[in-house]
């Protein structure tokens, strides 16, 4: 078995090199970082602290540099719960990085006299603190998933029983475990499993930012960045899969085109940030309006479309009609910090059934829907329009 200060310059060696790539791979500035690499950066150059204090202390027998590395070990727990506080949108409060460093020096400061004393505390203080940092992780990160998030939970895990190892003989038996060689042999295998502790919970979190960005990714690959709902050739590939089902189960289908009326005096009145939050507040008024089962995309500027399954052309212009109210019986009023009234918004629609009698294709669909929709816009606007059913 390793020797007691041979594991901790290890581990403090761990802590170095993990902090140092931290810190060359770190991309964001720390007042604009909002996923927690800062906060997990400076829990590694706290813990690397913490081993140097408990390296001076098994170098000079000096209790002082033991009790301080102990509540220095603290901070860095709660700085880990930061991190992963920040990673999932929330934050923890400061204090929290204060009360459990300043609990765990005046514990065992009051217990230095004894060695098996202060071995219970450790044990049990941060046993427990790693149950609650796995238990937390689980938390944040439910519904999640992730192989980071598991790593993080097994880490903590694994970090409990790295401490309950060292203060559960103690508590059983402090006769015949609370010798000198006894007890040296668990601080050995519980500083050793530590090592492992700390490789798996900063893999592990590097991970998690690693399925973050992929996930990100994919959204943005699917998605329209500034309403959420399906891209245009997101569309384009799940409407070939309805129009497949819809043939196969012989159900209708049908397509909804809108587009916002006068949506270029809008911006040019109001500005686009004004636009922006006009095509934002239409996207949430016409969710409201839908099943979940339909197919709500962004086609291209002011314009959008919904695909109904298992939909006819009179049950899509109904939809289509309820829509049009909504949005123009809605407020849409963009808070600039003055008194802005309400901008006015209207939307036409054009609606089209799927003729599955002559296989037709999303092509042809969306290109009878959008006549309708102009049929609509020639009339007058702030209507809607369905294209003529097939003979």
């Amino acid at each position: 078995m390793f020797e007691v200060k041979t594991i901790l310059v290890m581990n403090l060696a761990a802590c170095l090199i993990l902090a140092v790539s931290l810190s060359a791979a770190i991309s964001t500035p720390l007042r604009q970082s909002r996923d927690g690499l800062w906060l997990w950066l400076a829990s590694m150059v706290v813990q690397a602290a913490a081993y140097s204090l408990l390296l001076i202390s098994a170098a000079s027998q000096l209790v002082f540099y033991h009790v301080i590395a102990h509540a220095v070990l603290a901070t860095f727990l709660t700085l880990q719960a930061a991190a992963l506080f920040q990673f999932f949108g929330r934050t923890l409060n400061r204090w929290w990085h204060f009360l459990p460093a300043f609990l765990v020096a005046v514990l065992f400061g009051l217990a230095a006299t004894s060695a098996n004393t202060l071995s219970i505390f450790a044990g049990v203080f941060f046993g427990v603190g790693y149950v609650v940092m796995a238990l937390l992780a689980s938390y944040l990160g439910s519904g999640m998933k992730s192989a980071g998030l598991r790593l993080i939970v097994v880490g903590y895990a694994f970090g409990s029983l790295a401490f309950l190892v060292r203060a559960l003989p103690v508590i059983v038996l402090p006769d015949s475990a609370g010798g000198a060689q006894s007890t040296t042999s668990l601080l050995e295998i519980g500083m050793f499993m530590s090592f492992g502790v700390l490789i798996l919970t900063s893999v592990g979190f590097l991970v998690l930012q690693k399925d973050r960005a992929e996930d990100a990714a994919n959204q943005l690959a699917v998605t329209d960045p500034l309403t959420g709902v399906f891209n245009r050739r997101t569309f384009l590939e799940l409407a070939e899969k309805e129009i497949a089902r819809s043939r196969r189960a012989d159900t209708p289908l049908a397509l909804v085109m809108l587009d916002l009326d006068h949506f270029k005096v809008i911006n040019d009145r109001h500005g686009h940030l004004a636009g922006d939050f006009v095509l934002k507040r239409f996207v949430e008024i016409t969710r409201f309006c839908l099943r979940q089962e339909d197919l709500f995309v962004r086609y291209g500027g002011e314009e959008f479309c919904v695909l109904l399954p298992n939909t006819t052309s009179d049950e899509a212009l109904a939809l289509a009609e309820r829509v049009r109210r909504a949005v123009e019986n809605a407020a849409f009023i963009f808070k600039t910090g003055k008194d802005e009234p309400a901008i006015p918004v209207t939307v036409s629609a054009g609606v089209a059934e799927l003729d599955r009698a002559r296989l037709e294709e999303i092509g042809g669909l969306v290109s009878r829907a959008d006549e309708a929709l102009y049929a609509a816009k020639r009339s007058g606007r702030n209507r809607c329009t369905a294209s003529p059913k097939a003979e």
